[in-house]
């Protein structure tokens, strides 16, 4: 890829990327894999390592994979806002997720139990404006797109009594600056996470997700940092019918600070009615414990806050959950819309 190729591509793609992730995101391959999937567990700060007990586990800890026994097909959409930015109101920014869940047994593989996951992530810029130069000197203008893709297969099951749940999953990532020479990449990365139940209150999660490498068609080679995620859940009350969630995830990133996820779901549950619980929540997405490389005010300087709710409604013997979350970040709000279809 030519410097010359870049003029008017760089600026655009750096806002975009620090604008719509927690701080640090845009600055390391497949960065946009850090903004995170379902409405549920993003209305709640992305606190979720310890919980993962949807569908979206496959991205958040593929160990809670284990405790799913139907098949779920799941959706997010996300506004990124560019027309928020002066300048560019024409980029047409895309954030989008879908995965399937299909429990070992439904599949014809009960002996192995547990369940897998196919997952598909994409983000992407479309209306980028892109100015070079060509041989003979004169200036084009012209707009590109940026595409970003990671495909991921996960799986999770018990072991044991089913206290103890391990996972893990491969992600195949691909990117694509069209129109540009040699700006095409492609990598991988691997997860493993585990839960465990101490009691019906407490969870714990772990989650290790090795460097992301990827490599560009002219040579070139990026990484991501290693990444350690430690997280809790517990039932602060557990009524008929109400409970109330807290969860906190410690986010140790290489050559970062360590960081902390914290929220709180509450619940209440409408057994006799076509929809089935209602829940509301809040978050705190990201929050710095430690100054270790002078950066605390940068990342505490605009605390990202989330609030979100949910609804899960019975049709037809299939299960609905519907959820929405807002976040309040750095330069403009974020809007997620979420749908998990659960087939008994």
């Amino acid at each position: 890829m030519k410097l010359k190729n870049l003029i008017g591509i760089v600026p655009l793609f750096c806002i975009f990327f620090f604008a719509t992730q927690p701080c640090r995101a845009g600055t390391n391959a497949a960065a946009f894999l850090n903004i995170g999937v379902g409405a549920r567990a993003l209305g709640m700060g992305g606190a979720f390592t310890a919980v993962s007990d949807d569908a979206t586990a496959a991205y958040w800890n593929p160990a809670g994979l284990g405790t799913s026994d139907k098949i779920a097909l799941t959706t997010m959409i996300q506004s990124l806002a560019s027309s928020q930015w002066d300048g560019i109101e024409d980029i047409t920014p895309k954030y989008q997720f879908l995965s399937i869940l299909l429990p070992a047994d439904k599949i014809g593989l009960r002996t192995i139990g547990g369940s897998f996951a196919i997952s598909w992530i994409h983000c992407g810029l479309n209306n980028i404006p892109y100015t070079w130069m060509d041989t003979s000197g004169e200036i084009i203008r012209d707009t590109l797109s940026d595409r970003e893709n990671a495909y991921l297969i996960s799986y999770g099951r018990p072991l044991g009594s089913g206290n103890f749940l391990v996972g893990g999953n491969f992600k195949l990532i691909t990117q694509k600056f069209t129109k540009v020479k040699d700006a095409s990449a492609i990598g991988y990365g691997l997860d493993a996470g585990l839960i465990y139940s101490l009691d019906q209150d407490l969870k714990l999660g772990l989650l290790l997700q090795n460097e992301i490498k990827l490599k560009w068609d002219n040579g070139h080679k990026d990484k991501s940092p290693l990444k350690i995620k430690v997280g809790t859940s517990y039932k602060f009350l557990k009524k008929k019918l109400t409970s109330i969630i807290g969860l906190m995830d410690l986010i140790q990133t290489q050559k970062q600070p360590l960081c902390t996820h914290l929220g709180a779901e509450f619940n209440y549950l409408l057994p006799s009615s076509k929809i089935s619980l209602l829940s509301l929540r809040a978050g705190i997405d990201e929050l710095a414990l430690e100054n270790r490389y002078g950066n605390i005010s940068d990342i505490n300087n605009h605390i990202n806050w989330t609030i979100g709710t949910g609804a899960k409604v019975n049709i037809l013997e299939h299960s609905f959950q519907i959820d929405y979350a807002f976040g309040s970040y750095r330069l403009g709000n974020k809007h997620r819309i979420s749908l998990i279809i659960e087939f008994f």
